[in-house]
């Protein structure tokens, strides 16, 4: 379970990591918006070695386990694309 739990928070970092850049663009005066759920996803499926159980990950995005993290993070992603600005903003410092 601990190395569920080390997954996830890989994942959030990631997310967070994405969210900040995001953020350093706007003061910036780019206009690149924050990944999209596809874009995330497609990110993970770069030949990383991933191991979980002693087993292999061949996709992280479509395994039982980290897929549900996959998951978690990428709905994140799929807010900030909201069509409701409230919610948008929920994502914004």
């Amino acid at each position: 379970m601990k190395w569920v739990h080390f997954c996830l928070v890989k994942f959030v970092d990631l997310a967070f990591n994405a969210f900040r850049k995001e953020e350093e663009n706007h003061y910036r005066g780019c206009t690149m918006g924050i990944r999209t759920v596809e874009e995330y996803k497609a990110s993970l499926r770069d030949g990383r070695r991933v191991y979980i159980r002693g087993e292999k990950v061949e996709d992280v995005t479509r395994h039982p386990i980290l897929g549900v993290s996959v998951d978690t993070v990428a709905q994140g992603f799929a807010l900030t694309a909201s069509e409701d600005p409230e919610v948008r903003n929920l994502f914004r410092a």
